[in-house]
């Protein structure tokens, strides 16, 4: 699955699902961003572009 719009609501999502590992990232731990890349994977059924998820998430984060 390539669809951005598609992977963005699941990250969103996960995102929100998740405050604890929002504010661990906030606080330097960057190691997050790969474990809720797997969140939006294991969402997403394995179906997301992994590399899509990850910039997505990344992005997400570092934006708030």
């Amino acid at each position: 699955m390539s669809d951005t719009g598609i992977i963005e609501k699941l990250v969103d999502s996960v995102i929100a699902a998740n405050p604890k590992a929002v504010a661990d990232f906030k606080g330097g731990k960057t190691n997050v961003v790969g474990w809720l890349m797997g969140q939006v994977m294991k969402e997403s059924h394995g179906k997301a572009d992994p590399r899509q998820a990850t910039e997505l998430v990344q992005k997400k984060l570092s934006e708030m």
